[in-house]
């Protein structure tokens, strides 16, 4: 059986995990003891993350994904295991399958562990850390759920999602978590019916300013149209890693310390447009970033026989903008920094919104509100696009796209 276990702080996972995985005798695969124990081997990926800690900053998420990956396939594994703390968004947990997929052995269950927010707030409390006050662990729950939230709907929508009440004694909440694969009452229904049929043929451009949830909202996208998420970062990972001519162009500048030339990195975004799976649709994130990265990918399509079908900008008003990114932490955060870094993405992007708006394409999506209100704004667009039909509910531009007025 292959499980993960998720849930918020204050849920009793580490507690739970240990249970099931002695009961089931499963593998307990633990996100920090596997970055402890590979650097303390002094393990090629150790080696890596420990130089991040010595400098006192955080590892970053794809070396953390390959250590917990590269230990699925050790052979105790394959009898079975338990994750906890892993994965934390969509993205890592598309990694997990595909690596499960290669292995010939998917996934079973998804358990999350549910708690009042009154008993958590109780239960965080009484560790009795300094800056545990109801104010901070309120918004730190908050902050939880509102990330994890796109990764439940996710294995929700795949039948794996189990929902299990965490409140009660120690040994309760073991029998629940227990029997929950062979309790059909705590089976999530998925948040929107499986698409029946082939996926869905539509091609879309997905715009917007940091701070938008543009990733966020791509990963939803992508998974209920059963659209290939074409992401400019993990395209350029990719042909390095993958050592292509492309990549090895890409890794020279790298390696160097200098950027990866505006032409090199449109050639591989166009290239992977060209591969069988976006055949059926696809999610265009990060690109194209200007007209004329537009019009190469214009050609491109043309040459395809695959014209774009809608360009959506995610669109947030300036103040809004300005507190979820301050609200990140960055030394370098201020109102003032964070309000330039705005007006030279509206002015840079300006032009792109009007190209896409002189040919019909561009629709203004409000991003305000909850990632499950937003979500379900773009998903209705794209299913009116998906139909031929006009979008209803939405502005369509024509000409100019009513952007962010950070004048």
């Amino acid at each position: 059986m292959r499980v993960v276990l998720l849930g918020p702080p204050g849920a009793g996972k580490g507690t739970q995990a240990d249970r099931i995985a002695d009961r089931f005798q499963l593998v307990h695969v633990a996100t920090g003891d596997i970055l402890r124990a590979n650097v303390a081997d002094g393990s090629p990926l150790g080696e890596v993350a420990k130089a991040y800690l010595d400098s006192g900053e955080l590892v970053p998420d794809d070396v953390v994904v390959a250590m917990m990956l590269e230990r699925l396939t050790q052979p105790d594994c394959a009898h079975g295991f338990l994750l906890d703390g892993f994965p934390r968004s969509v993205a890592q947990a598309r990694a997990l399958d595909r690596r499960l997929a290669e292995l010939g052995a998917p996934l079973d269950a998804a358990i999350n562990l549910e708690v009042a927010e009154e008993e958590l707030l109780q239960r965080l409390a009484g560790r009795g850390r300094a800056d545990d006050n109801a104010e901070t662990i309120r918004n730190r729950l908050q902050v939880f759920v509102s990330s994890t939230r796109p990764l439940l709907d996710y294995y929700g929508e795949q039948g794996l999602l189990f929902s299990v009440a965490a409140a009660g004694t120690i040994d309760e909440v073991s029998e629940r978590i227990l029997h929950a694969p062979m309790d059909p009452s705590g089976r999530v229904a998925p948040r929107h019916p499986t698409p029946e049929g082939p996926p869905s043929h539509v091609r879309v451009v997905l715009l917007g300013p940091p701070g938008t949830g543009k990733g966020t909202q791509a990963d939803r996208i992508a998974d209920r149209f059963q659209l290939v998420h074409v992401a400019t970062g993990d395209i350029l990972r990719a042909n390095v890693a993958d050592g292509s001519p492309l990549g090895e162009v890409a890794k020279a500048y790298l390696d160097s310390g200098e950027l990866v030339p505006d032409d090199v990195v449109v050639a591989m975004m166009l290239e992977r447009l060209t591969q069988p799976d976006c055949a059926h649709g696809f999610l265009l994130d990060g690109f194209p970033r200007s007209v004329a990265q537009a019009r190469a990918l214009d050609r491109r399509l043309a040459e395809l026989g695959a014209p774009l079908d809608a360009a959506i900008n995610l669109e947030v008003a300036e103040e809004e903008l300005l507190q979820r990114l301050a609200g990140r932490g960055r030394a370098d955060d201020n109102a003032e920094t964070i309000r330039n870094r705005l007006q030279v993405f509206v002015s840079s992007t300006r032009p792109l919104l009007d190209y896409y708006g002189e040919q019909g394409l561009l629709f203004s999506v409000a991003a305000a509100g909850t990632i499950d209100e937003v979500s379900e704004r773009i998903l209705h667009d794209i299913a009116e696009v998906t139909r031929r039909a006009p979008p209803a509910g939405s502005q369509r531009a024509t000409s100019r796209s009513e952007g962010i007025d950070v004048s």
